[in-house]
């Protein structure tokens, strides 16, 4: 899967949660900066928010960080604190 396929997925599923304004991405960084903008950091998480709207510049950053070799998961926050991450390899295998 290239890239730019792995980013589109991972931003339709993203956009297809119910409720959310914002789409957050993120990368482990083993506590050094990473070589690409982003948003925020977190320990040795460093990631990025976007809107529902701005689903170009979410595959842009994402393809740009599998390139530069990173795996990248999105992350969200429930109304009660709980969470959750999802990897493109997170399916439930029947």
């Amino acid at each position: 899967m290239t890239a730019t396929l792995i980013a589109a997925e991972m931003v339709a599923h993203a956009a297809q949660r119910q409720g959310k304004r914002t789409m957050s991405f993120s990368v482990i960084d083993d506590r050094k900066p990473v070589p690409f903008p982003t948003h925020w950091r977190h320990k040795n998480i460093s990631g990025v928010t976007f809107a529902k709207t701005a689903t170009i510049e979410a595959k842009a950053w994402i393809v740009v960080a599998l390139l530069a070799g990173y795996g990248v998961c999105s992350h969200w926050l429930g109304r009660n604190g709980g969470g959750g991450v999802h990897f493109l390899d997170d399916r439930r295998r029947s």
